[in-house]
């Protein structure tokens, strides 16, 4: 095996995942930026099938205004989240416009606390709240990897991604981690290996949200209607170097929310995020005779938002190819 060949194996599973938890604007919401790492722009070879377990912790601790500063009015901010992950990835011998031809599920849990304490003019009032619950589905039926060489590095893929409500939605609760709406995402990713053990990855995805099936959000206060999300744009990117069967590098994140929020139609006021990270990655190789396993991590520090919540980040994650 080529040190090309084992480059590829070891990376093709780093970006089966990244669309996967895409609610716009739960702290649960990292998801899309956790699962991209090193070797983005790779898929497992043809007629092949993958595993995924994962777990994620996010530690958000900052409120933000559309200036970047604390949100005027909050003592304190704690949002708390835990989250656990199994997917499937199956590629099959088909091809699609030149590249080879697959498809996903992932199914996400969350259990989320959140203790917030605004500043009144009645007094001190305390925003908790607790849940646990089945975030949603997430099918993507395209998937497509267009694969380098030795004499063209440039690996991509292509996929389009569905979110899809299947828990109950709880709009009396600030921590609700169940979805209530649809949602479309179409993603790029792509790595290039520059050098012989080096590689540069980026990833690109528009998101467009449905409208909420019921009329309350829970995460914002205003009249009843039909709440929708607005459109989110995430741009990822990742540079590291393998050390054998391990792999080292950064990675850094930024996502854009294109749409305000709209109630029935009108838009609400502050809700119009933007974000962006920084933090390490590593990734070991666990090659066997019948299985190609990897383990990788991710840290990621919150480095700035505007009219969103920002902090830090741990995932791990686990996946067996065979």
């Amino acid at each position: 095996m080529t040190k090309f060949q084992l480059s590829t194996l070891a990376l093709c599973s780093l970006t089966l995942f990244s669309g996967m938890a895409q609610a716009a604007e739960q702290p649960a919401d990292r998801s899309r930026v956790a699962f991209f790492t090193l070797g983005a722009g790779h898929l497992p070879k043809p007629n092949s099938d993958t595993l995924l377990a994962n777990y994620i912790y996010n530690d958000w601790d900052e409120l933000t205004d559309g200036s970047g500063d604390d949100r005027p009015g909050f003592n304190k901010v704690s949002s708390k989240s835990r989250g656990m992950s199994i997917g499937y990835l199956h590629m099959t011998e088909k091809q699609l416009f030149g590249a080879d031809y697959g498809y996903s599920f992932v199914v996400p849990y969350f259990d989320v606390t959140i203790d917030h304490e605004l500043n009144t003019p009645y007094g001190d009032i305390p925003i908790y709240g607790e849940h646990k619950d089945v975030v949603g589905l997430f099918v993507s039926p395209i998937m497509l990897a267009w694969r380098g060489n030795e004499t063209n590095p440039l690996h991509q893929n292509f996929r389009i991604n569905l979110g899809m409500p299947v828990a109950k939605y709880d709009d009396d609760n600030p921590a609700n981690v169940s979805r209530d709406y649809f949602s479309v995402e179409a993603a790029y990713q792509n790595t290039y290996n520059f050098a012989p053990t080096w590689d540069w990855s980026t990833g690109i995805s528009y998101q467009y949200n449905f409208k909420n099936m019921h009329n309350k959000h829970p995460q914002v206060v205003g009249p009843d209607g039909k709440y929708q999300n607005g459109d989110m744009l995430t741009v990822n990117t990742a540079v590291g170097k393998s050390f054998g069967l391990i792999s080292a590098g950064i990675s850094g994140y930024w996502i854009e929310q294109l749409s305000k929020d709209t109630i029935s139609g009108e838009d609400v006021e502050g809700q119009r995020q933007r974000t962006a990270g920084i933090g390490p990655v590593v990734s070991v190789m666990i090659p066997t005779k019948k299985s190609f396993n990897m383990v990788h991590m991710k840290y990621t520090k919150g480095l700035s938002s505007k009219e969103g919540v920002t902090g830090d980040f741990f995932n791990i994650f686990l996946t067996h190819t065979f």
